[in-house]
């Protein structure tokens, strides 16, 4: 049984916290063991990567494009190794995908070292005629970088490959599922880098618990970057302890696959498999929805099922003709059965599939599965179901398929059938993810391009994109829009169709006092409530790091409580954002129930939705009023240079207060005898005035 150690300056060590068995999700069998890290590894990987940095980020661009290549023969050397190891430990088949990843591996070291090599400065103009003035890119320093299990190499390299090719140091945590093939990755990176005399320290490995050793490199004074890929629940989690540090967070979507009644059928059937299987579904950018025309729903689902039937094979990953493996850990094979029983259970209809196969070495194989009949608030139309099913929901035009589209508290891909080319673009432009396709499934993705969560959503902040140009983690502002456009149909000399519009603005990529602008407008999109969230748990995020490193300035017992309030309302905060999704699409399915011979019956209904989502704004500002306070007591007492990020803390608060405060009233407009609308404006006023507070000199 092999034996897997920790990296950390240059040498290969056993961990603090013990090993860890490596079983494979295919066989059950034990294959490895991994050595665990705790806080006292990570701190040592930091301190290692400090020391490190300065010859590593004084070295040429070209020398470290020069290592890139070299890690890449090296790769594409153990290619058939690494591709075992990533089927064995992850599940996925190696014929159909592992290979396909080790190759992307490859590809992004390949462009991080070329993006190096092109790096580039400024000269701006200067107010005076006899100075000029350089405006140069540096690296950051020791980046710290948590990935998931379900793409090994690929989701950790577009995070590490571009940051070490910038100048940085490197401290990688895997996810512990998947820790046994990182390390052979961590082996092909250490043996190159030792090679070509890179200093002890450039990069170090780490695996072990996420809350444990992910929580201490998030969090470590040490670290000037956090990469980190994986859920909504860990990201918010992983925001408020790298509070202050540049952050790049690609957290979970629930992509919707929007089939209008136009749309080639075939293409989008073909389509629907490769954005329900692959891997399994345990995707981020998987078709979690299949939002579809009720004039092609049944065509659409026949073809889907024959499809399945006739295209994928669940097996053996190592067997060369299957196309579909386990899924990799319980956890997510536990929740694919919740999700197909609360649907089956509300109604939905199982077309083929739905629970695990039969005759396999372990029960983590769930048959590709079709879903008919879902509604809204069931589970597995609102939240990831990271398994192989295609849930699909009827709509009866382009204005519901984009309302069920934006009304989701994630953001990350979506995807639109249609021939008309027009009407694809204006969905496209419309739709409020980071990642729009045309007429191609929510799973294709070019490695080149910017990728990350739509600005306002849950699903994440930042893109990557494989320029290391910069020393901070990357970022783009322009989801991308790729697809195949079919030729506009013949509209018989018509004037073509207008494009669909709500009205409702989108949460950009804007600079600080933009987006608070918009976020406490009049008008806020359906959205909004988990954007008011998410700007609460940022100030209390902020709180919390100003509290920490302020420590000369307060008291122990006051740091100490400072910090602590501040982390709990950051969570508090962050949880109410799949709250308040949940609650709005409460709504929704209220106000599409048919009209009965009942009309006061259907209208009490929708007001008892209305009022259940005012539940979760109103919290939102009762938790914005605590940060605010806390954030005008650090404004005037917490170390100087951190006074500026105690002020953004309070103005989140407020702004998330007031968005939150408008939804409250909204939804409470037909309620007149309810006194939270009065009691939110109240808040409100006192969130202001604590913020203004904030704003005033010291003393």
């Amino acid at each position: 049984m092999r034996e897997h150690l920790l990296y950390i300056d240059g040498g290969w060590r056993r961990g603090s916290g013990g090993t860890a068995e490596a079983t494979s999700p295919s066989s059950g069998e034990t294959f490895a063991t991994v050595a665990v890290a705790g806080p006292d590894d990570v701190d040592d990987a930091v301190r290692a990567a400090a020391a490190a940095w300065p010859a590593w980020a004084g070295a040429s661009a070209f020398d470290r494009a020069g290592w890139c290549e070299q890690v890449i023969a090296a790769i594409t050397g153990r290619r058939e190794e690494l591709a075992r190891a990533l089927t064995m430990d992850q599940g996925k088949p190696l014929v159909a995908e592992a290979f396909d990843e080790v190759d992307e591996l490859a590809e992004y070291f390949r462009m991080a070292g070329e993006d190096a090599k092109r790096r580039a400065g400024t000269l701006p103009e200067s107010v005076s005629a006899g100075r000029r003035i350089l405006v140069g890119r540096v690296p950051l320093g020791v980046v710290g970088v948590v990935s998931p299990w379900n793409w090994p190499y690929t989701m950790g390299a577009e995070l590490f490959a571009p940051a070490l090719a910038a100048g940085n140091t490197v401290v990688w945590v895997p996810a512990p599922s998947t820790a046994a093939c990182c390390a052979i990755l961590a082996e092909v990176i250490a043996e190159v880098s030792a090679e070509a005399g890179l200093p002890p320290g450039v990069f170090n490995f780490v695996p072990g618990p996420g809350p444990v050793v992910g929580d201490a490199l998030v969090g470590h004074s040490g670290v000037a970057g956090v990469g980190f890929v994986g859920s909504v629940e860990t990201g918010a989690g992983v925001a408020v302890r790298a509070a202050g540090k540049a952050q790049l967070l690609e957290l979970g979507g629930n992509g919707p696959m929007v089939i209008l009644e136009d749309a080639d059928l075939e293409l989008a059937a073909g389509a629907a498999l490769e954005a329900a299987y692959l891997c399994a579904g345990q995707s981020c950018t998987a078709g979690e929805r299949f939002l579809v025309h009720a004039a092609v729903r049944a065509e659409f689902t026949e073809r889907v099922v024959a499809a399945t039937k006739a295209s994928v094979r669940l097996g053996d990953p190592f067997d060369p003709q299957t196309t579909m493996g386990p899924l990799n850990n319980e956890a997510t094979a536990a929740k694919f059965d919740r999700h197909v029983a609360d649907a089956v259970a509300r109604g939905a209809r199982i077309c083929c599939g739905g629970r695990r196969g039969a005759g396999f070495p372990t029960r983590l194989y769930a048959e590709p599965t079709v879903l008919d009949g879902v509604t809204l608030g069931m589970a597995i139309e609102r939240e990831e179901t990271f398994g192989p099913v295609v849930p699909v929901v009827e709509v009866r035009s382009d204005a519901e398929a984009l309302e069920l589209t934006n009304a989701s508290p994630f953001g990350l891909t979506a995807a639109v059938f249609t021939a008309d080319l027009e009407r694809g673009l204006a969905f496209a432009e419309q739709a409020r993810a980071g990642w729009v396709n045309i007429n191609a499934s929510t799973n294709l993705w070019e490695s080149h391009l910017p990728f990350g969560g739509r600005a306002g959503s849950v699903s994440g902040t930042g893109r990557h994109v494989q320029r290391a140009e910069d020393g901070h983690l990357p970022r783009a502002h322009t989801p991308p829009r790729l697809g195949s456009h079919p030729r506009p149909p013949d509209t018989g000399g018509r004037p073509p169709r207008p494009p669909v519009v709500t009205g409702q603005p989108p949460y950009l990529d804007l600079p600080l006092s933009r987006f608070l602008g918009l976020l406490a407008g009049p008008d806020p999109a359906p959205s909004g409530g988990g954007a008011a969230a998410l700007a609460v748990s940022m100030g209390a995020g902020l709180c919390a790091m100003a509290a920490r490193l302020s420590a000369r300035q307060l008291s122990a017992d006051e740091t100490a409580y400072l910090t602590t309030e501040s982390e709990r309302l950051a969570r508090a905060a962050a949880s109410l954002i799949q709250a308040d999704a949940d609650s709005y699409q409460g709504v929704l399915a209220a106000r599409r129930q048919p009209r009965g011979p009942d009309p006061e019956a259907r209208r009490r209904q929708i007001e008892a939705a209305l009022s259940d989502a005012a539940s979760a704004p109103m919290q939102i500002v009762e938790l914005a009023v605590p940060v605010a306070r806390i954030a005008a007591r650090l404004a005037a007492a917490c170390n100087p240079n951190l006074r500026g990020d105690a002020i953004t803390g309070a103005l989140l608060a407020e702004a998330g207060a007031r968005a939150a405060a408008v939804l409250v009233a909204i939804n409470l407009a037909t309620a007149p005898g309810d006194d939270r609308p009065a009691r939110a404006a109240r808040l409100v006023q006192e969130t202001a005035a604590l913020a203004a507070a904030a704003q005033c000199p010291p003393g």
